[in-house]
């Protein structure tokens, strides 16, 4: 039986979420609705939107025991923080700057009139143990800045027996194995100056993750604010990059490396990704496409 692409659309985290399945077994709902099931969980965990959450619990009381998955998100947030010197950085509140609700009410976003937390990691305490974490006054954490693509991997996980498979949750997407045409799945990447899609990038189990400025900002004060903070000076980046595109084998770091690539601006941020040895595609606004993709693509 030829294999054929079965596609299913939803939507979570305030994003569209999109997943395709190829197979030779027939229609694979059940497997769509238990990455939503699964999806729907981790929001229902980690969302600061949902006063709930054990995310929005752990913010307000400050001490609390938490589960082994929140605890193994945090985890993970540590080990980026520390790699990338502190500058993506889970304790930057964004809400300060306005984002307190879905982005579908921004127009009542209003930024404080003085920014304060306090976004020193040293501070919170972990016992493993026990799963116990403390956070010090004036600290909220927030995994939105690489939650999506730490999801889109996991989630994939439960789709590698198929012949191929493709989640995309608001533009941090994982690939594994094949398409319907027995070749890698192929991404394109949208430049939002000129409104076209660039490159043809194939990916087999490997992350893909896009972060920009273009979509997600609001006016407060006769200003605009951008959902990017730059977390050295507690403002919204001023970077002169409007979109930032990484390919990496590890979805949580590709969507994390994606926003503190827009954090550095260019020059910056390719020292970095280099060091990494991470692909990217940075576009400026000045209409400059910056990457290390094989000339060929």
């Amino acid at each position: 039986m030829k294999v054929k692409e079965y596609e299913y659309h939803n939507k979570i985290m305030g994003c569209d979420l999109n997943i395709s399945i190829v197979t030779n077994t027939g229609n694979p709902q059940k497997y769509f609705e238990l990455c939503f099931s699964e999806l729907q969980k981790y929001e229902s965990v980690f969302s600061r939107f949902n006063k709930k959450s054990e995310l929005s619990l752990l913010n307000k009381e400050k001490k609390r025991k938490v589960s082994s998955l929140f605890l193994k998100v945090f985890s993970k947030a540590k080990r980026l923080f520390n790699t990338s010197k502190g500058i993506f950085n889970p304790l930057s509140q964004i809400e300060q700057f306005g984002y307190i609700s879905d982005f579908s009410h921004k127009s009542s976003f209003q930024k404080n009139s003085k920014i304060h937390y306090d976004d020193d990691f040293s501070k919170i305490i972990v016992n493993e143990k026990n799963r116990i974490i403390q956070l010090q006054e004036n600290q909220k954490l927030d995994f939105g800045g690489f939650l999506k693509g730490y999801c889109a991997q996991k989630i994939s996980k439960k789709l590698d027996h198929f012949h191929g498979s493709i989640i995309n949750i608001g533009g941090d997407i994982y690939a594994q194995g094949y398409g319907e045409d027995n070749e890698e799945f192929t991404c394109s990447i949208y430049n939002p100056l000129n409104k076209k899609d660039i490159f043809n990038i194939p990916l087999k189990n490997m992350s893909l993750s896009t972060s920009g400025t273009y979509k997600r900002h609001w006016q407060s004060d006769g200003k605009i604010v951008s959902h990017i903070i730059d977390t050295q000076k507690k403002e919204s980046t001023q970077s002169n990059i409007i979109s930032a595109s990484i390919i990496g084998n590890d979805g949580s770091e590709s969507d994390a490396w994606a926003t503190l690539a827009i954090i550095l601006g260019s020059e910056k941020a390719q020292e970095f990704l280099n060091k990494k040895n991470k692909k990217y595609i940075l576009i400026t606004k000045n209409g400059n496409i910056i990457h290390n993709l094989p000339t060929s693509l």
